[in-house]
């Protein structure tokens, strides 16, 4: 840290000045031929200015001056400084390289140990503009949207929502901006609900997650959310929540199987909606004697690509990995996201012509551009549906895929007992 040039200032606050994200400037509180002098600036200030520190020590405020700048601007400020002992005024200043700033500045008088200082924050008016413009176009598309959007801070309470999403809680407005979240809280939901959101939020990514929520009039309504981080200077300010109302969608029954049966990530089925699949399967491969095969597909090397690029970009390989795979079967066929990476793949063929396709979705795979052209091969294990007891089956292809990784991967192997 530099030394400290103000009298009987502690380090602690000096160093806190330091760090702060505001350009911040403190000189000696006189005026006279010499004064006001500088005698400290953060790094923030050093950064606006293009100067250091030690170029700034001792030097007049005026050292800013353009040619733009109000001859008689420190007799200005102290003027205001005693009326006001803190004030606004704009200026035009040079920064070292004579580029023309224009700022605001808010000027503090500080009392320490009986001695006058100045403290200056100045703010880039071009800065403020775009603020004030960026601030009107999120009002008038978020008032013009039916998206219910809010903004809460982090420690709970709404800074901001639009009309949709007072009108769907019951509230208005006013009563709601300046109160806590739970003010529309269910209390359906458990405690390993809210540690999976905090764990969430913590991640300091874009998530989505549905909650069960309470209008004013006690009535129920589920808020599908996606929840975002307003991240300033690297850190965390509040969260941007842009929400739907799913209740209709939910009381549809076709939506709620489609809820339980079909993975959420892919759309896929998952092994809900296997188990729903086994009946006709069986009755097929036994009455009818059509030939069923299962084949275990396993992404090669999928924890190194989550270590390496994220679980975000991880989920949209897995999308774009069952898209291609859905759309290399037959309607007459299957595919299910078995957990994780894994994929059990349902074809209604014999072994031989379920290695011709397997191989195609293999080659597929091996010359796919998937997520900015990233490149991924996948290892294939097959048996056929001999019997009733799909188990026994699983079992064989799980081995067969065991032996495919081994053997190399980016391979298909075939077993059958």
């Amino acid at each position: 840290m530099k030394n400290n040039h103000i009298d009987c200032l502690p380090n602690e606050i000096l160093t806190i000045i330091d760090n702060s994200y505001n350009p911040i400037l403190i000189t000696t509180g006189m005026f006279n031929k010499r004064n006001p002098k500088i005698l400290y600036c953060n790094k923030a200030f050093e950064i606006l200015f293009d100067y250091n520190f030690y170029e700034l020590y001792e030097q007049n405020p005026l050292i800013f001056k353009s040619s733009k700048t109000e001859k008689n601007i420190l007799k200005k400020i102290q003027i205001n400084i005693t009326k006001y002992s803190k004030f606004e005024i704009s200026t035009t200043n040079y920064k070292k390289n004579k580029v023309e700033i224009n700022l605001k500045w808010k000027i503090t008088e500080l009392n320490i140990n009986e001695k006058n200082y100045y403290m200056a924050i100045p703010k880039d008016m071009k800065e403020t503009q775009e603020e004030k413009i960026n601030v009107e176009l999120f009002k008038k598309y978020t008032e013009n949207t039916v998206d219910q959007i809010a903004i809460v801070c982090l420690n709970g309470y709404f800074t901001y929502v639009n009309e949709s999403y007072a009108k769907k809680s019951g509230y208005s407005i006013k009563e709601l901006i300046g109160s806590k979240t739970n003010i529309v809280k269910s209390g359906k939901h458990d405690s390993k609900f809210y540690k999976s959101l905090f764990l969430k939020l913590e991640q300091n990514k874009a998530f989505d997650i549905t909650f069960l929520n309470k209008n004013k009039s006690g009535s129920l309504y589920y808020h599908k959310q996606t929840i975002k981080p307003i991240i300033i200077d690297n850190k965390i300010y509040s969260y941007l929540i842009i929400s739907q109302d799913i209740t209709n969608k939910l009381k549809d029954q076709k939506y709620l199987k489609k809820l339980a049966l079909n993975d959420q990530l892919t759309g896929l089925y998952n092994r809900n909606g296997f188990e729903s699949l086994l009946p006709q399967i069986t009755l097929n491969n036994y009455k009818k004697n059509n030939n069923y095969s299962f084949v275990l597909a396993d992404i090669d090397y999928f924890k190194k690509i989550n270590d390496t690029y994220g679980h975000y970009i991880g989920d949209l390989i897995l999308k774009e990995f069952s898209s291609l795979i859905a759309s290399k079967i037959r309607s007459t066929d299957y595919a299910i996201r078995w957990g994780g990476e894994e994929f059990l793949i349902i074809l209604n063929a014999n072994i031989e012509n379920t290695f011709k396709i397997v191989n195609i979705i293999r080659k597929e795979i091996e010359n796919y551009n998937f997520y900015s052209s990233l490149k991924i091969t996948s290892s294939f294990g097959i048996s056929q549906l001999t019997d009733v007891d799909y188990n026994n089956t699983l079992l064989i292809a799980d081995k067969a895929l065991y032996k495919a990784k081994r053997e190399g991967r980016n391979r298909i192997i075939v077993l059958n007992e």
